[in-house]
């Protein structure tokens, strides 16, 4: 996974973050270079001088766009926001490039994102990784790290923070799916449409318990709760419940 930068317009951020959480994708300008997956990248900034002038900044444009072309998913990008203060959110699907019409302006280069509950300050301050520019609209601030098999590690931010990765989220549930695994509920089968895709996820060992940095396996590890259910599991207080001891517990009260 890899930590980015994004300034989502040059002038309105703000205007233009709202357009991100309307459309849950990333956008970027210089439409007129057309589909990004029928050129050749070493020539974008020659493209952007013929198409739009040397008043676009070839040399910012160039780099921007591929690295829109270069995300992976589940890479993490922080939108900065002007007053605002961002969000961060999941690179969740392919580089597509898309029609005016859903699009604003020529921001045509897009990245479908799913929207989180990180904070941005706790991913992104200032500055930007070695051989990257400020002054490029997307731009990396961390070094790729190896699929997140490993939880656990302290941050200091206000507080010490306990690291969660959202790649082992992504494997627990491909797996295991979104129901429940203590009262069977699926929030799509109950509340239709809006409940698509929404669990948590319990860790059966607590983070809180690792002294250091460890292994994670999504799948042996992690298992997929309902709120009530997760909330339940942490009821007592010296150690939580198992899965299967809890679901005795339901079964005698039902």
């Amino acid at each position: 996974m890899t930590i980015w930068r994004m300034i989502p317009h040059s002038t309105d951020r703000d205007w233009a973050i709202g357009w991100c959480i309307e459309h849950q994708s990333i956008s970027m300008g210089w439409g007129k270079t057309g589909d990004l997956r029928d050129v050749d990248l070493e020539r974008v900034g020659a493209i952007v001088s013929r198409e739009y002038g040397p008043s676009e900044n070839p040399s910012t444009a160039a780099p921007s766009l591929r690295n829109i072309m270069a995300l992976e998913i589940g890479d993490l990008v922080v939108i900065a926001g002007k007053q605002h203060p961002g969000y961060v959110v999941e690179v969740a699907g392919p580089y597509r490039y898309a029609s005016l019409r859903d699009s604003f302006g020529d921001y045509q280069h897009q990245r479908p994102v799913r929207f989180t509950d990180l904070r941005p300050s706790d991913y992104w301050t200032t500055g930007v990784s070695k051989g990257e520019n400020k002054r490029w609209t997307l731009a990396r601030v961390s070094e790729p790290t190896t699929f997140g098999l490993v939880e656990g590690a302290r941050r200091q931010v206000l507080s010490t923070t306990i690291e969660r990765k959202s790649a082992n989220r992504r494997a627990c549930l491909d797996h295991h799916g979104y129901r429940c695994h203590v009262c069977d509920l699926l929030f799509e089968e109950r509340y239709g449409e809006i409940g698509r895709g929404f669990i948590e996820v319990h860790h059966t060992r607590p983070l809180a318990q690792m002294d250091r940095p460890e292994d994670v396996d999504p799948i042996r590890d992690l298992v997929p709760l309902c709120p009530n259910c997760h909330a339940m599991i942490h009821k007592q207080k010296s150690e939580p419940f198992t899965v299967e001891q809890l679901r005795a517990r339901l079964r005698i009260n039902v």
